[in-house]
């Protein structure tokens, strides 16, 4: 495919009357077939394809080529600009077409002519690249010419079929679309658009929704704090509701100059739920201030909208039309915001039970809703015709989770406990955890860069994957965009920070390995290779559902991740970090497997970061490990070594490596994979009992190896585990209650004593999802996938061991698959790095 085309992720709002674009064109010739880009015009949209009419200079000869009808022709010209002719050219008849560029990068040959009497079908599954629209002052002459070239008449210009001429069978059918569909004309930097809705019915659907479309600067002061905005879950069903616009200045009752923009359900149940019947509200809103057909708009307004809900006076939080249970809960909120002293869990079953289903809604795991609110001076939450105020429904679930993690059995039902713990409750708890702001809404303190940040909210969602990753640039300390807006005294400038800014057009794999490379660059650390953190990535496939696309395995997807499961947040994971891997960037980590030392790595294929990736930390790119030390002397103590691979290495894959995403790091490998355990389903069995030196023969005696290895040698909060953890492990090993007939530990009992439940909870939230491993002389915990012959590596600048599976390929270097992080009794804290053991691995 050539570059800059993609295919369109939604065709029907994409394929509108008047849009510009270019498709990759196959056509024959004497010598056979050919490619080259042509540019069209969609005249007649459809469900699954669209007619368009072919934009072309004919050669550079414009009308003036042999055998063209010139009369069936217009020029195409930027709004202002004046037509040039062919010095062959007679003047044309037409008055020009004009069009809104939305890529620089592709101007108009002033040769360019729209052929009205030629028409082609354009199917919606192929590739294109944006050129533009119609200007909204062209469109009717556009339709107008597009008749008379076809010989259709005016009869019914709203009718769906119009009758085909014997000339033109590639038109039969057509529906016509009337040109009252709203046409967004440019934005400058700083503007936004605003919608001034017009009253109506609050909460009527029978009553038509008429607004105003107003554009403003955003650093207008009578701007600021003047209007709302909205959020909200956009859904997945096709835009079927109207929202009529009016020109600014008209009457809304009057149907003249009226133009329509298409919405979804959800969107208009919240517009009609939000007018007033009285006055006019002023709202920003998504879906129809952004322009969403214009990727240079949308890469503008987006990276614009943390200002954007900062400087709203209210954020209008939309849970949906809501029913009788929704009711009862935002009542129970009101009744607890007006009566202060009033116990919160002293109330009715079913109001309870109404609060945790509401507080289930899908609203909450929108992952752009934390910039959305935690931005927000002020913001009230909206379900059907019920509103209270965020921090009142806030509290309400803030103390409820507080309850469910220290006393998870209050609800008797598991999964609306894990729900409870994903919905309204993760996001409350993670807006504590990722910034401060006062109460106008500007950022005091951002807690975590972006590595840290797009692990902890692994749970929100998004639709875009490239959103996983734009809606946090503004939260994250470590992003150039979210700097301005600190108060000055409580943060200063990263050394090294992301350079990502939003752009839509970019590839979803390309930015998410771009994002790994700049996590490697800013951290100096390999952890991101055992986070989860990726969205699934999906393709359009012409024959059946999408297929999924292929990762490399140093980019953990969140799918099957166990960190994705609800309940290991009430059993201890309540970060959303890995296990061992923990915060880095400067934060407290759990482990110091690598020593401390910094990545030794080499991301394979092209990069725009990579020249911003210093080469060395000592200068040395000779091919060799550079180092000051003697031999077996501690890496951690070596001040002269090389960061990144060196090309030369005969370790790295050659150029023509099928693979274009490889990463080249330098470890120790520890051992080989000789034995595994089954996956745990609550019973430890017996033998791994014995592996960790247990033996009932010496009741009294608890080796280290295993109650260390239970727990992985750390408490909850990452810190070395509690002095009594010790204690409460011999006594589950011997409390008849918990020890099976076969001599297994059966956790799933109840113990007999509150020692041994937190025990077992910290060996619960350890081994769940996990298997035990045996190599040489190690014992550990791997992830569930792992299997013999898999081997346990320490790589620089990672703080836990990983899991490699090798994979040999035909003619190829060896290279390896990530499976995962582990845990290896005795070699968590720097004990396997030594420089004599480096060698290099090929990661795929």
């Amino acid at each position: 495919m050539a570059t800059g085309f993609y295919p369109v992720e939604h065709p029907r709002r994409y394929f509108k009357k008047g849009r510009v674009f270019i498709v990759s064109w196959v056509g024959p010739t004497s010598d056979g077939r050919h490619e080259k880009n042509r540019r069209f015009i969609v005249i007649r949209p459809k469900a699954t394809h669209c007619v368009c009419l072919p934009i072309t200079t004919y050669k550079g000869q414009a009308t003036s080529k042999a055998g063209l009808n010139p009369d069936d022709h217009a020029a195409l010209v930027k709004k202002g600009e004046e037509v040039q002719l062919h010095v062959q050219e007679s003047k044309l008849k037409r008055s020009p077409v004009f069009i809104i560029l939305e890529d620089n990068t592709l101007p108009i040959d002033p040769m360019s002519r729209i052929n009205f009497g030629k028409v082609y079908t354009i199917e919606h599954n192929l590739s294109v690249r944006t050129v533009g629209r119609i200007h909204p002052s062209s469109l009717e002459a556009l339709e107008m010419y597009f008749r008379e070239s076809m010989k259709i008449p005016e009869s019914d210009p709203n009718s769906v079929a119009e009758p085909t001429p014997p000339s033109s069978p590639s038109i039969r059918n057509l529906p016509t679309l009337t040109t009252d569909e709203y046409y967004y004309c440019p934005l400058e930097k700083h503007e936004i658009r605003l919608l001034l809705i017009h009253p109506g019915n609050a909460g009527r659907h029978d009553d038509a929704i008429k607004a105003t479309m107003l554009t403003k600067g955003l650093n207008d002061t009578s701007v600021v704090n003047n209007y709302y905005a909205l959020s909200y879950v956009w859904g997945s069903d096709e835009p079927s509701h109207r929202v009529e616009i009016v020109e600014q200045g008209s009457n809304p009752a009057q149907n003249s100059s009226r133009k329509v923009i298409h919405i979804k359900d959800n969107l208009y149940d919240a517009l009609c739920a939000l007018r007033r019947s009285k006055e006019d509200l002023l709202l920003w809103v998504d879906a129809i201030c952004i322009d969403q057909n214009s990727l240079e708009e949308k890469n503008c307004q987006v990276s614009q909208m943390a200002r954007i809900f900062q400087s709203a006076k209210n954020v209008c939080v939309w849970l949906g039309r809501g029913n009788a249970s929704s009711v009862r809960a935002m009542e129970y909120v009101k009744g607890l915001a007006s009566n202060p002293s009033k116990d919160i869990f002293d109330t009715s079953e079913d109001d309870s039970k109404a609060f945790q289903t509401l507080a289930m809604a899908k609203w909450f795991n929108r992952r752009w809703a934390l910039q959305e609110i935690g931005l927000a001076k002020s913001a009230t939450v909206h379900c059907g015709n019920k509103v209270v105020r965020w921090e009142d429904f806030a509290d309400v679930v803030s103390i409820l989770m507080r309850k469910l993690v220290s006393t998870p059995s209050m609800i008797e039902d598991s999964s609306a406990r894990g729900d409870m713990a994903i919905g309204a409750g993760k996001l409350v708890m993670t807006l504590n955890s990722i910034l401060r702001t006062s109460e106008d809404g500007t950022i005091q303190k951002c807690y975590l860069g972006m590595e840290d940040l797009v692990v902890l909210v692994s749970r929100f969602e998004a639709s875009d994957p490239r959103d996983y990753i734009f809606s946090l640039l503004s939260l994250a300390q470590d992003v150039p965009q979210s700097l301005p807006r600190l108060k000055q005294g409580h943060s200063s400038a990263p050394a090294a920070p992301f350079n990502i800014v939003v752009d839509y057009g970019i590839d979803e794999m390309e930015l998410l390995v771009e994002f790994t490379k700049s996590c490697v660059r800013n951290s100096k650390s390999l952890d991101i290779i055992c986070r989860p953190w990726a969205p699934d990535i999906e393709t359009p496939n012409d024959d059946g559902p999408k297929a999924g696309v292929p990762f490399p395995s140093w980019i953990k997807r969140l799918s099957g991740s166990a960190i994705r499961k609800p309940m290991l947040i009430l059993q201890g994971r309540q970060l959303e970090l890995n296990l061992f891997s923990s915060l880095c960037g400067g934060v407290k980590r759990t482990y110091n497997a690598a020593n401390a030392t910094e990545a030794r790595c080499f991301f394979n294929g092209e990069s725009p970061l990579k020249k911003d990736i210093p080469a060395t930390k000592a200068g040395n790119l000779n091919g060799s490990v550079s180092t000051n030390s003697s031999s077996g002397k501690d890496i951690a103590t070596s001040n002269s070594w090389t960061t990144l691979i060196p090309r030369s290495s005969t370790c790295l894959p050659a150029t023509s490596d099928p693979n274009p995403h490889t990463l080249t790091v330098q470890g120790v490998r520890l051992t080989a994979i000789k034995a595994c355990s089954k996956y745990y389903t609550g019973v430890i069995d017996a033998q791994w009992l014995r592996c960790g030196g247990w033996q009932q023969s010496a009741p009294n005696i608890i080796p280290e190896k295993l109650w260390r290895t239970l727990v992985a040698d750390r408490g909850p909060d990452g810190r070395p585990p509690l002095p009594w953890y010790r204690r409460a492990c011999l006594m589950c090993l011997n409390d008849a209650e918990l020890m099976t007939t076969t001599s297994d530990l059966d956790i799933t009992k109840k113990p007999s004593s509150d020692l041994m439940i937190e025990y077992l909870n910290r060996v619960k939230s350890v081994i769940s999802d996990r298997k035990f491993f045996l190599g040489r002389d190690v014992l550990g915990l791997a992830p569930e996938n792992v299997r013999i012959g898999d081997l346990v590596c320490v790589l620089t600048g990672c703080t836990v061991p990983v899991v490699l599976r090798p994979q040999r390929r035909p003619h190829q270097p060896e290279c390896f698959e990530v499976i995962g992080e582990a845990y290896a009794y005795g070699y968590m804290d720097g004990e396997a790095m030594r420089e004599e053991k480096l060698q290099s691995f090929v990661l795929v």
